[in-house]
Protein backbone atom coordinates (compact mmCIF):
# COMPACT_ATOMS: atom_id res chain seq x y z
CA UNK A 1 0.00 0.00 0.00
CA UNK A 2 1.50 3.29 -0.88
CA UNK A 3 2.33 5.67 2.01
CA UNK A 4 -0.18 8.12 0.97
CA UNK A 5 -3.64 7.72 -0.45
CA UNK A 6 -5.98 10.02 -1.37
CA UNK A 7 -9.47 8.42 -2.53
CA UNK A 8 -12.61 9.79 -4.41
CA UNK A 9 -11.89 13.20 -2.56
CA UNK A 10 -14.40 16.02 -3.00
CA UNK A 11 -14.77 19.15 -0.87
CA UNK A 12 -17.75 21.92 -1.03
CA UNK A 13 -18.23 24.71 0.43
CA UNK A 14 -21.04 27.09 1.37
CA UNK A 15 -20.41 30.87 0.15
CA UNK A 16 -21.43 33.97 2.02
CA UNK A 17 -24.89 33.93 0.12
CA UNK A 18 -25.59 30.26 0.43
CA UNK A 19 -24.38 29.30 -2.60
CA UNK A 20 -22.68 25.69 -2.80
CA UNK A 21 -19.07 25.44 -4.23
CA UNK A 22 -17.35 22.81 -5.53
CA UNK A 23 -14.04 23.08 -5.14
CA UNK A 24 -12.62 19.89 -5.36
CA UNK A 25 -13.93 16.62 -7.44
CA UNK A 26 -13.20 12.70 -7.06
CA UNK A 27 -9.47 13.60 -6.46
CA UNK A 28 -7.61 10.35 -6.31
CA UNK A 29 -3.33 10.14 -5.95
CA UNK A 30 -1.04 7.81 -4.01
CA UNK A 31 2.59 8.56 -3.28
CA UNK A 32 5.71 6.88 -1.53
CA UNK A 33 7.54 6.91 1.11
CA UNK A 34 10.07 9.58 0.95
CA UNK A 35 8.14 11.10 -2.73
CA UNK A 36 8.68 14.50 -3.90
CA UNK A 37 5.10 15.56 -5.52
CA UNK A 38 4.83 18.64 -7.12
CA UNK A 39 0.40 19.98 -7.16
CA UNK A 40 0.57 22.51 -10.59
CA UNK A 41 -2.49 23.92 -12.43
CA UNK A 42 -4.15 27.36 -12.65
CA UNK A 43 -5.82 29.66 -9.66
CA UNK A 44 -8.78 28.37 -8.62
CA UNK A 45 -8.09 25.00 -9.27
CA UNK A 46 -8.30 23.24 -5.34
CA UNK A 47 -4.67 22.60 -5.09
CA UNK A 48 -4.78 24.72 -1.55
CA UNK A 49 -7.57 23.00 -0.18
CA UNK A 50 -6.42 19.49 -1.59
CA UNK A 51 -3.23 20.39 0.53
CA UNK A 52 -5.27 21.43 3.86
CA UNK A 53 -7.46 18.31 3.86
CA UNK A 54 -3.99 16.27 3.63
CA UNK A 55 -2.54 18.43 6.44
CA UNK A 56 -6.12 18.26 8.76
CA UNK A 57 -6.97 21.51 8.79
CA UNK A 58 -10.18 21.04 6.61
CA UNK A 59 -12.39 17.85 6.45
CA UNK A 60 -13.91 16.71 3.31
CA UNK A 61 -16.84 16.32 2.19
CA UNK A 62 -16.70 13.04 0.26
CA UNK A 63 -13.49 10.50 0.40
CA UNK A 64 -10.47 10.03 2.55
CA UNK A 65 -7.02 10.38 3.27
CA UNK A 66 -4.33 8.01 4.45
CA UNK A 67 -1.20 8.73 5.18
CA UNK A 68 0.89 5.51 6.74
CA UNK A 69 -2.33 3.27 6.77
CA UNK A 70 -3.99 6.00 8.96
CA UNK A 71 -6.90 8.45 8.24
CA UNK A 72 -6.72 11.89 8.69
CA UNK A 73 -9.25 13.35 10.91
CA UNK A 74 -7.66 16.52 12.04
CA UNK A 75 -3.72 18.00 12.45
CA UNK A 76 -0.51 15.91 13.68
CA UNK A 77 2.98 16.27 14.25
CA UNK A 78 3.21 13.64 11.68
CA UNK A 79 2.13 16.40 9.01
CA UNK A 80 3.75 19.75 8.95
CA UNK A 81 2.57 22.54 6.92
CA UNK A 82 4.98 25.29 5.35
CA UNK A 83 3.35 28.55 3.97
CA UNK A 84 4.01 31.67 1.47
CA UNK A 85 3.42 33.86 4.02
CA UNK A 86 6.22 32.18 6.29
CA UNK A 87 3.78 32.16 9.44
CA UNK A 88 6.65 33.16 11.85
CA UNK A 89 5.86 34.58 15.56
CA UNK A 90 7.41 38.26 14.75
CA UNK A 91 8.49 38.51 18.87
CA UNK A 92 9.75 35.13 19.18
CA UNK A 93 13.76 34.88 17.94
CA UNK A 94 14.97 32.88 14.75
CA UNK A 95 15.51 30.33 17.79
CA UNK A 96 12.44 30.46 19.65
CA UNK A 97 10.47 30.20 16.37
CA UNK A 98 11.97 27.44 15.76
CA UNK A 99 11.73 25.64 18.62
CA UNK A 100 7.69 26.72 19.38
CA UNK A 101 6.47 23.11 18.07
CA UNK A 102 8.89 21.38 20.01
CA UNK A 103 7.35 23.01 23.48
CA UNK A 104 4.17 20.63 22.98
CA UNK A 105 6.86 17.37 23.08
CA UNK A 106 8.02 15.54 26.53
CA UNK A 107 11.35 16.32 26.04
CA UNK A 108 14.25 18.41 28.27
CA UNK A 109 15.19 22.01 27.46
CA UNK A 110 19.10 20.60 26.62
CA UNK A 111 17.13 17.95 24.26
CA UNK A 112 14.88 20.57 22.55
CA UNK A 113 18.36 23.07 22.28
CA UNK A 114 19.82 20.26 20.76
CA UNK A 115 17.16 19.79 18.15
CA UNK A 116 16.78 23.20 17.57
CA UNK A 117 20.67 23.40 16.65
CA UNK A 118 20.48 20.57 14.32
CA UNK A 119 18.22 22.12 12.16
CA UNK A 120 19.70 25.72 12.69
CA UNK A 121 22.73 24.02 11.18
CA UNK A 122 20.95 22.08 8.29
CA UNK A 123 19.27 25.67 6.70
CA UNK A 124 22.41 27.26 7.46
CA UNK A 125 20.81 30.17 10.02
CA UNK A 126 22.42 28.81 13.30
CA UNK A 127 24.41 32.44 13.44
CA UNK A 128 21.29 34.49 13.11
CA UNK A 129 19.38 32.42 16.16
CA UNK A 130 18.77 35.49 18.14
CA UNK A 131 18.08 37.83 14.98
CA UNK A 132 14.11 39.05 15.20
CA UNK A 133 12.06 37.93 11.87
CA UNK A 134 11.95 41.41 10.77
CA UNK A 135 15.75 41.72 10.41
CA UNK A 136 16.25 38.75 8.16
CA UNK A 137 15.05 38.54 4.20
CA UNK A 138 12.55 36.54 2.63
CA UNK A 139 14.43 33.42 1.72
CA UNK A 140 15.89 33.59 5.22
CA UNK A 141 12.51 33.74 6.81
CA UNK A 142 11.34 30.77 4.75
CA UNK A 143 14.38 28.49 5.78
CA UNK A 144 12.91 29.33 9.35
CA UNK A 145 9.75 28.52 8.35
CA UNK A 146 11.44 25.23 6.49
CA UNK A 147 13.57 24.43 9.92
CA UNK A 148 10.72 24.63 12.03
CA UNK A 149 8.35 22.26 10.35
CA UNK A 150 11.15 19.84 10.17
CA UNK A 151 12.12 20.01 13.68
CA UNK A 152 8.99 18.25 14.98
CA UNK A 153 10.46 15.59 12.96
CA UNK A 154 7.11 15.07 10.84
CA UNK A 155 6.46 12.22 8.04
CA UNK A 156 5.18 14.54 5.50
CA UNK A 157 5.78 18.04 4.73
CA UNK A 158 3.16 19.80 3.20
CA UNK A 159 4.47 23.02 1.26
CA UNK A 160 1.56 26.01 -0.43
CA UNK A 161 3.61 27.57 -2.57
CA UNK A 162 5.96 28.68 -0.10
CA UNK A 163 8.49 30.12 -2.84
CA UNK A 164 5.52 32.08 -4.37
CA UNK A 165 6.47 35.52 -2.95
CA UNK A 166 10.50 35.59 -3.41
CA UNK A 167 12.11 37.36 -6.60
CA UNK A 168 13.16 35.20 -9.08
CA UNK A 169 16.88 34.70 -7.98
CA UNK A 170 15.97 33.85 -4.14
CA UNK A 171 13.40 31.40 -5.65
CA UNK A 172 16.31 29.22 -7.34
CA UNK A 173 18.48 29.59 -4.56
CA UNK A 174 15.68 28.42 -2.33
CA UNK A 175 14.64 25.27 -4.79
CA UNK A 176 18.15 23.75 -4.37
CA UNK A 177 18.40 24.72 -0.53
CA UNK A 178 15.26 22.73 -0.21
CA UNK A 179 16.42 19.56 -2.44
CA UNK A 180 19.74 19.48 -0.46
CA UNK A 181 17.50 19.18 2.77
CA UNK A 182 15.45 16.89 1.42
CA UNK A 183 17.85 14.55 0.13
CA UNK A 184 19.33 14.53 4.16
CA UNK A 185 16.02 14.22 5.56
CA UNK A 186 13.90 12.44 2.95
CA UNK A 187 10.69 13.25 4.04
CA UNK A 188 7.75 12.72 1.94
CA UNK A 189 6.91 16.01 0.24
CA UNK A 190 3.70 17.76 -1.65
CA UNK A 191 4.45 20.56 -2.62
CA UNK A 192 1.84 23.50 -4.43
CA UNK A 193 3.29 25.59 -7.17
CA UNK A 194 1.93 27.62 -10.00
CA UNK A 195 5.17 27.36 -11.76
CA UNK A 196 5.72 24.79 -14.28
CA UNK A 197 9.31 25.05 -14.04
CA UNK A 198 9.73 25.17 -10.24
CA UNK A 199 7.77 21.72 -10.48
CA UNK A 200 10.21 20.11 -12.80
CA UNK A 201 13.35 21.13 -11.10
CA UNK A 202 11.95 19.58 -7.56
CA UNK A 203 9.48 17.08 -8.23
CA UNK A 204 9.85 13.12 -8.95
CA UNK A 205 6.14 13.14 -10.21
CA UNK A 206 4.06 16.21 -11.44
CA UNK A 207 0.44 16.28 -11.01
CA UNK A 208 -2.01 18.67 -12.87
CA UNK A 209 -4.93 19.59 -11.37
CA UNK A 210 -7.57 21.73 -12.98
CA UNK A 211 -11.09 22.76 -13.41
CA UNK A 212 -13.95 24.05 -11.01
CA UNK A 213 -14.13 21.92 -9.44
CA UNK A 214 -10.49 21.02 -9.27
CA UNK A 215 -9.70 17.20 -10.75
CA UNK A 216 -6.24 15.14 -10.93
CA UNK A 217 -5.94 15.58 -15.12
CA UNK A 218 -2.20 13.90 -14.99
CA UNK A 219 0.99 13.04 -13.74
CA UNK A 220 3.98 13.20 -15.32
CA UNK A 221 6.86 11.10 -14.09
CA UNK A 222 10.48 13.22 -13.86
CA UNK A 223 13.61 11.01 -13.98
CA UNK A 224 15.75 13.88 -14.67
CA UNK A 225 18.87 13.93 -12.69
CA UNK A 226 19.36 16.46 -9.91
CA UNK A 227 19.91 19.09 -10.02
CA UNK A 228 18.19 19.94 -13.18
CA UNK A 229 18.64 23.03 -15.92
CA UNK A 230 15.74 24.46 -17.62
CA UNK A 231 17.95 24.70 -21.01
CA UNK A 232 17.86 20.67 -20.70
CA UNK A 233 16.16 19.46 -24.16
CA UNK A 234 14.52 16.84 -21.69
CA UNK A 235 13.50 19.48 -19.18
CA UNK A 236 12.22 21.68 -21.99
CA UNK A 237 10.19 18.52 -23.64
CA UNK A 238 8.91 17.84 -19.93
CA UNK A 239 8.01 21.58 -19.33
CA UNK A 240 5.96 21.23 -22.55
CA UNK A 241 4.13 18.38 -22.05
CA UNK A 242 3.08 19.50 -18.83
CA UNK A 243 1.94 22.87 -20.45
CA UNK A 244 -0.15 20.93 -22.92
CA UNK A 245 -2.24 19.36 -20.05
CA UNK A 246 -2.91 22.67 -18.24
CA UNK A 247 -3.88 24.00 -21.42
CA UNK A 248 -6.24 21.06 -22.21
CA UNK A 249 -7.72 21.14 -19.31
CA UNK A 250 -8.41 25.16 -19.20
CA UNK A 251 -9.50 24.80 -22.72
CA UNK A 252 -12.23 22.19 -21.55
CA UNK A 253 -13.29 24.49 -18.51
CA UNK A 254 -13.24 27.77 -20.51
CA UNK A 255 -15.72 25.68 -23.27
CA UNK A 256 -18.06 24.55 -20.42
CA UNK A 257 -18.04 28.18 -19.24
CA UNK A 258 -18.52 29.94 -22.12
CA UNK A 259 -21.27 28.00 -23.00
CA UNK A 260 -23.19 28.86 -19.88
CA UNK A 261 -22.57 32.25 -20.01
CA UNK A 262 -19.18 32.42 -18.26
CA UNK A 263 -16.09 34.31 -19.26
CA UNK A 264 -15.09 34.47 -22.94
CA UNK A 265 -11.97 32.91 -24.42
CA UNK A 266 -9.72 35.64 -25.02
CA UNK A 267 -9.73 36.45 -21.14
CA UNK A 268 -9.28 33.08 -20.17
CA UNK A 269 -6.70 32.78 -22.83
CA UNK A 270 -4.91 35.66 -21.25
CA UNK A 271 -4.99 34.37 -17.85
CA UNK A 272 -3.49 31.20 -19.07
CA UNK A 273 -0.80 32.66 -21.26
CA UNK A 274 0.66 34.66 -17.80
CA UNK A 275 0.38 31.47 -15.81
CA UNK A 276 2.46 29.36 -18.12
CA UNK A 277 5.36 31.59 -18.59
Amino acid sequence: MAFVVVSDLSKTFISKNQMVIAALANVSLEMERNQFLCIVGPSGGGKSTLLNIMAGFERPSQGKVLVGGHEVKGPSPSRAMVFQEFALFPWFTVRENVAFGLEMQSMSKPERDEVVSHYLDLVGLRRFANNFPIELSGGMKQRVAIARALAVNPEMLLMDEPFGGLDSHTRGFMQQELLRIWEKERKTVAFVTHSIDEAITLADTVAVIAGRPGTVRSFTKVSLPRPREEADPEFVKLKVEVRSQIQAASLSEEEWETDAGGVGRESRWRKFRLFAR
